[in-house]
């Protein structure tokens, strides 16, 4: 195989005759990984505060046409740099306002990161592990759900996945193609540093240098190549920062301190778990593949002692277990924790789980097959129990819509089950991972549309909608003491926060609010008494409040536990629209 700007570069033994076989298990591999990633992608409005954020901050974006300093519902918003707003304003316009083109960045860097890992697999370890590297990542639970939303975790997973593709081949290849995967390693860590901050430096840099210590020498690429790097780097990083600095002193204090420095000590008191909450999310997050990770057989004769290629998967596995690792415990020494935190590392174990079921023989993939399959029938069998047990406790959502959708849901997890339970049984080809991998590949899509069916009861965007249907000119909008972006995104209208700081309150010290933030039950009643319409937004505790404190107030759109409410009724249809 040649790449124009990588060069050639030699096969691994196992591929160096793909056999046709190996040609439709690609193609089906990267077929299930599409629908998987684009099935459904619009059935659902942005759901929860992080995705209505992200998409809020580049619908302003695209509104104002500040392409530089992000706001949100207005405010002055640095808590991440740009690189997922960027992207998403650009799918906004080119594509309208939408969920499809809201997600689509994450969709894109979950196939980037796919890309990458899949050609690592490929390229070292033979057609059939970078085959299902791509079916085994595509599908496993947390990177599948995170790879469909809108966040900012999947835009730095690919990218870092790239960068520490590149720093491998960077140790691996010779002059000159160690120094063009140099550059290629300076220019994706400075997307990673643009997409979540300066993790995407400090860890593909630290893994680098824990690699440097086990290869005792530093990557092939000459000087040149290697300052080439550090130019790339600085000049895709550099820019933003210097700009956002020079419009707002504030900035960069805040930035590195707060956001990061901060967060990292457990200085903010926010998000802190336990020290074994990552393994937890790691275990969960990959099944149904789970099984595999720790499953070696003994080598075989497909790779005598000494060989090259033996050698050469051995290096891999040790450098998966670095990557993995540096991303898991600089996590877990920090004080905030969150589950899409660990995200990075999840193409390194999805190759190894590959390399598993793969094998470097038939019996460690047997052995690997057989952990996977019986794990992962275990767990679609829970998972089975477990959504029947949470639907009959909902007693909030309508039994006449949830119960059909619950025994869809059963009846694809038992058929995952036994598609994993047969396929762990039989001594099969390695192609017919394919069958469990569909269907759990069905499973999460299913589950993606009990969540779309159920959007009424629990998104954000029927009640948006709805809102923004009534609206006349003249109207206005408040977040009552409840904070919700997505709601503000699909009435396309900014704000009065009312009592509403959370995220916010470092921009809105930086900028007068005048009238679009009050506080106080006199404000309340001067605002419902007032001459304009205000439709306002809540949940359902705080709108028992609001009518205590003001009455009449008239409910414009309920979710199962959102309120839109206004201090006027709807106008009759003889009053007409106002002008």
């Amino acid at each position: 195989m040649h790449l124009p700007f990588l060069g050639a570069l030699p096969l691994a033994d196992t591929g160096r005759q793909t056999a046709a076989k190996d040609k439709w298990f690609w193609v089906a591999a990267v077929g299930i990984a599409l629908c998987a990633g684009f099935w459904g992608l619009n059935a659902a409005g942005f759901w929860g505060r992080d995705e209505g954020r992200y998409a809020e901050i580049a619908r302003e974006m695209v509104d104002s046409g500040d392409w530089v300093t992000p706001h949100l519902l207005a405010v002055k918003y640095f808590e991440k740099p740009p690189l997922l707003y960027w992207l998403t304003a650009l799918s906004f316009k080119a594509f309208g306002l939408s969920s499809f083109a809201g997600r689509l960045p994450a969709v894109l860097s979950t196939l980037l990161a796919l890309i990458a890992v899949g050609y690592l697999g490929l390229r070292f370890a033979g057609s059939a592990v970078g085959a299902t590297v791509v079916l085994v990542l595509s599908t496993s639970m947390l990177f599948w759900g995170l790879g469909r939303a809108l966040v900012t975790d999947m835009v730095l997973t690919g990218w870092y996945t790239v960068a520490l593709v590149s720093l491998f081949f960077a140790f691996e290849e010779e002059r000159p193609r160690a120094g063009r995967w140099m550059v290629l390693f300076g220019v994706s860590t400075a997307l990673a540093v643009l997409a979540k901050g300066v993790i995407g430096i400090v860890l593909p840099v630290g893994t680098g240098v824990l690699c440097a210590l086990s290869y005792r020498r530093l990557p092939a690429a000459s000087w040149r190549a290697t300052a080439v790097a550090l130019v790339a780097f600085l000049a895709v990083a550099l820019p933003w920062f210097v700009m956002v600095s020079a419009r707002n002193s504030e900035f960069l204090h805040y930035f590195v301190v707060d956001q990061h420095f901060q967060r990292f000590t457990g200085g903010t008191n926010e998000h802190q778990k336990a020290w074994w909450f990552f393994p937890a999310v790691l275990t969960g997050g990959l099944l149904p593949w789970t099984g595999a990770l720790f499953v070696r057989g003994r080598k075989k004769e497909n790779h005598p002692p000494g060989d090259e290629g033996s050698e050469r998967v051995g290096r891999l596995r040790r450098y998966l277990w670095l990557w993995a690792g540096v991303v898991v415990l600089f996590f877990s020494a920090s004080g905030c924790k969150l589950a899409p935190y660990v995200l990075p590392a999840f193409p390194a174990l999805a190759l190894l789980i590959a390399l598993n079921l793969a094998g470097e023989s038939s019996e460690s993939g047997a052995a690997g097959r057989r952990r996977a399959g019986w794990v992962a029938a275990v767990f679609w069998t829970l998972f089975a129990v477990a959504v029947m047990a949470y639907t009959r406790k909902q007693a909030d959502l309508p039994a006449a819509r949830v119960m059909p959708l619950a025994w869809s849901m059963v009846a694809v997890s038992l058929a995952a089950a036994v598609a994993f339970a047969g396929w762990s049984l039989r001594r099969a080809p390695l192609p017919w991972i394919l069958l469990p991998g569909a269907t759990a590949a069905v499973v999460w899509l299913a589950l993606n549309g009990v969540a779309a069916s159920l959007e009424d009861e629990l998104g954000n965007r029927t009640v948006g909608l709805e809102t923004a249907k009534q609206m006349q000119p003249g109207d206005l909008t408040a977040l009552y003491r409840c904070h919700e972006p997505g709601f503000v995104y699909y009435t396309r209208q900014r704000p009065i926060l009312f009592e509403v700081k959370n995220e916010l309150e470092f921009g809105m010290e930086q900028q007068s609010m005048g009238d679009w933030y009050r506080e106080g039950d006199a404000a309340f009643v001067a605002l419902m008494r007032g001459p304009a319409r205000v439709f306002c937004f809540t949940d359902a505790e705080q709108y028992e409040g609001a009518k205590k404190r003001y009455s009449p107030l008239y409910p414009v759109a309920f979710s199962l536990k959102r309120v839109v409410f206004s201090n006027r009724p709807a106008p009759t249809a003889a009053e007409g629209a106002r002008p």
